[in-house]
């Protein structure tokens, strides 16, 4: 069976560092009022493949949060165990998510779209 689908274990994937490549506003998204997606990758993250991520989000002008809609997340990744085996798309979810978390993509988007963002200091 042939899928597109990059395959990594956690540990790999902990080691990628993931680069802001597009976010847009689509007032009224996700249920809130202002949101939008944003796409980032990792190029050449192996020999001739680059991993993708695009998720949506929501932007709360009152609490200054971006948060992100995980459950939308659009990938080519899928994280596998020690012997390969595909863990699934909620624990990729999860794994992309961690990931996100610890390259700040909330400040990135919110620089890039000139958003208020109130979050905890460093």
């Amino acid at each position: 069976m042939f899928d597109t689908y990059v395959r990594l274990r956690i540990d790999e994937l902990q080691q990628m560092l993931p680069q802001h490549l597009y976010s847009e506003i689509e007032p009224g998204a996700a249920g809130s009022a202002l949101g939008g997606f944003t796409e980032w990758s990792v190029p050449g993250a192996l020999p001739g493949q680059a991993l993708s991520f695009g998720w949506d989000w929501a932007y709360e002008p009152a609490t200054g949060q971006l948060l992100g809609q995980w459950a939308t997340l659009r990938t080519n990744l899928m994280v596998v165990d020690d012997g390969g085996a595909d863990m699934g798309t909620d624990c990729t979810r999860l794994c992309i998510a961690r990931l996100l978390t610890h390259v700040r993509w909330e400040r990135t988007i919110a620089e890039h779209l000139h958003l208020t963002l109130r979050l905890p200091p460093d």
